[in-house]
C-alpha cells in the first residue's frame, strides 16, 4: 500500500494512464492520517487495450471517500511492466 504517494508519482511519469470501475470496495478498518485503506475489487482498463479484474488495496483520502462506490471509474496509472501494479489519482 502506497501511503506516501511515491507509487503515484513514479507511475504518473513511467507508467500507463488507464480506468478502473470499482467492483466492490470493503473499508478494511484502518486509519492511516485521514484516509482509510480499501480493498477494492476493479475491472482495470489499460488505455487502448483490454481490460481485467484486480484485486487492490488503496488508502483512500478522506475527501475522495464519496468516489468508492460499485459502479464509480477511477482514473489510474498502470505499471507498463507489471499492470497489476497500479494508482489510483484520487484527485483527478
Amino acid at each position: 500500500v502506497d501511503v506516501t504517494g511515491e507509487t503515484l508519482s513514479a507511475l504518473r511519469a513511467l507508467g500507463e494512464p488507464g480506468r478502473g470501475i470499482i467492483r466492490d470496495a470493503v473499508d478494511l478498518g484502518i486509519a492511516i492520517g485521514d484516509g482509510r485503506l480499501v480493498r477494492l475489487r476493479l475491472d482495470v482498463i489499460p488505455d487502448g487495450r483490454t481490460g481485467f479484474p484486480v484485486e487492490h488495496v488503496a488508502l483512500v483520502p478522506a475527501a475522495a471517500r464519496w468516489r468508492v462506490v460499485a459502479g464509480v471509474t477511477l482514473p489510474l496509472f498502470l505499471d507498463r511492466a507489471d499492470p497489476s501494479r497500479l494508482a489510483v489519482d484520487w484527485v483527478a
